[in-house]
């Protein structure tokens, strides 16, 4: 989902509809900080894939780490924590 296209699920029994609003980062932010957060973090976190060598990628994964340390976000926190442990695997 790009970040300018919220899409919200409306539960109606027997059916499952779909609508989509426009939605600037600006306004998600306001709505939702923490699920703005975590989204801008899936984001940055895709930049470890296109690390052109290993060395690179670990620059890139810890710099990510810090982003996740420091977004609040237990789950994230938690996740970086499992990532500086497994860090030789995920770079290999």
């Amino acid at each position: 989902m790009d970040l300018n296209t919220l899409t919200k699920l409306l539960n109606i029994p027997g059916y499952k509809v779909v609508e989509v609003i426009p939605m600037t980062e600006e306004k998600l932010c306001q709505i939702n900080k923490p699920i703005y957060k975590a989204m801008l973090l899936k984001e940055s976190f895709l930049e470890v894939y296109s690390c052109k060598d290993e060395k690179e990628g670990e620059e890139c994964l810890k710099r990510w780490i810090k982003q996740a340390f420091s977004s609040g976000l237990r789950s994230f926190i938690e996740l970086g924590h499992k990532f500086i442990e497994k860090m030789r695997y995920i770079l290999n």
